[in-house]
């Protein structure tokens, strides 16, 4: 009997300290942090090459051996199979119609003879893609009629419609040899050819659209084939300006603020000291407080803008949720009324000119994302309330700052005014007519349906008094 006793009091004494650990959030041990959903290529994939056999791209494969046209289609499958574990690749060539090619035919776009086609309507090819592919598009962008407008709209269909989806623009100079068709509003023609300098070699372009990860890692995989910079240039468009963005504390920057902020002391008793993310105590009888922080960012696909705003996603407070429980065998055990409720988890809560955040010139290394930001909190915007909260932020640029940091081929372009006499269109064969325009109109486009930035920042704070 007494051996009974002794190990019912020790079962209950063990489901107690059990009890009391999964519920209690003491030293923030149980403070929930935020999941980000965070897209990654997919495991196989379904692609889809469209090729342009029009007459102007000819003179890509018009040469005596190899060009960097020729080896950059080999490279869009290699890209692709190399990159998934497992792939299926669709072929099509487009012009007066689409037509679906074998393996073996697609071959044949090393060979002038592939390009007899007339009629270049971008936006058809756009509107026949697949959503569910990585469509890949290769061509000189010069469309029959120059209708960028037909395009545009072709593509928020297709990719912008979709925040899941993004677009990127890889531009490759090649040697070439030819005729150019289509110049302009007076569908112009010329003759040119390269010669050995890179500066002389013509672009051609990837659009490539599907899945932001499989299109990140495709485009990155992609520009890994070439040792010489110069050859290409690369683009996206999407929600995310770049991966794997996370806050690390920082040093003063430059701001306009002239108000005296009280410094805010940084804390690792609400994730603990191992967590990533920054968490800071709030002293609720400050004015206003706050810190400094330095936003990094990975995989930037082209420029940068250099400068930001900011928005609040949201401000949420940890808080107890559900119903009181009844009192149970453990309270009736120690004595205890029932005071505790359902599983305690982040609430969004009502808030006002809580965070404010100045950010300073942004900076772009490589392909590294730096934005020194200032955060200033007023406990005011949340009634000077006691708690754990967390702060879910994004911050953003401004539309002309977006738009304006798309120039990624500015020193590619020409422009209609540049061709008034057909005697110009000599030294234009190593541009592209109006390559910055359309990598312009569809940046606004993308701001317009997504908002671009960086997203999903998390900042806890521990507001006290």
């Amino acid at each position: 009997m007494m051996r009974r006793i002794i190990l019912f009091i020790t079962l209950a004494l063990l489901a107690i300290f059990l009890y009391g650990c999964s519920n209690n959030d003491a030293g923030g041990r149980n403070i929930a942090k935020p999941i980000v959903n965070v897209s990654s290529k997919s495991d196989s994939i379904d692609a889809a090459i469209y090729i342009d056999g029009t007459f102007s791209m000819a003179g890509y494969v018009n040469q005596q051996g190899s060009s960097v046209y020729s080896e950059s289609l080999k490279n869009i499958e290699r890209t692709i199979t190399g990159g998934w574990k497992q792939e299926k690749i669709e072929y099509v060539k487009f012009g007066d119609s689409l037509q679906n090619l074998s393996r073996e035919q697609f071959l044949q776009a090393n060979h002038t003879i592939f390009y007899q086609e007339k009629d270049t309507s971008l936006q058809k090819v756009v509107e026949a893609m697949d959503a569910n592919k990585l469509n890949i598009m290769v061509t000189d962008l010069f469309q029959t009629n120059q209708d960028i407008d037909s395009l545009i709209i072709a593509l928020k269909k297709a990719c912008f419609a979709d925040e899941s989806k993004a677009m990127a623009i890889i531009g490759v100079k090649s040697q070439f040899n030819g005729k150019i068709y289509d110049v302009g509003k007076n569908m112009l023609a010329f003759a040119y050819a390269s010669n050995d300098e890179v500066e002389s070699y013509r672009p051609f372009y990837l659009l490539i659209i599907g899945k932001e990860a499989d299109v990140r890692f495709f485009a990155e995989a992609y520009a890994k084939n070439f040792d010489d910079d110069r050859l290409i240039k690369m683009n996206l468009l999407s929600k995310h300006m770049g991966c794997n963005v996370k806050l690390t504390s920082g040093k003063a920057v430059k701001n306009n603020s002239k108000e005296r902020i009280a410094n805010m002391a940084q804390i690792s008793t609400m994730l603990g000291s191992n967590s990533d993310i920054l968490q800071y105590r709030l002293k609720l009888d400050e004015k206003k407080s706050g810190f400094y922080a330095t936003l990094t960012a990975e995989d930037v696909i082209g420029n940068c803008p250099d400068k930001f705003k900011r928005t609040i996603s949201d401000v949420e407070k940890w808080q107890q949720t559900g119903k009181q429980k009844e009192t149970g065998f453990l309270n009736k055990l120690m004595g205890k009324a029932a005071n505790s409720f359902g599983n305690a988890e982040f609430v969004k809560v009502d808030h006002k000119d809580f965070l404010e955040i100045l950010a300073s010139d942004a900076g772009l290394h490589d392909t590294n994302a730096n934005v020194p930001l200032q955060f200033i909190f007023n406990p005011l915007g949340i009634r000077k309330a006691e708690g754990k909260y967390r702060v879910k932020i994004a911050v953003l640029p401004d539309k002309d700052d977006y738009i304006e940091s798309n120039n990624v081929f500015s020193d590619w372009n020409f422009q209609d005014a540049e061709i008034s006499n057909p005697e110009d269109l000599s030294g234009m064969g190593n541009k592209t007519l109006n390559i910055d325009g359309f990598v312009k109109m569809a940046a606004s486009l993308n701001y317009e349906m997504n908002q671009p930035g960086f997203y999903d920042i998390y900042v806890y704070l521990e507001a006290l008094k």
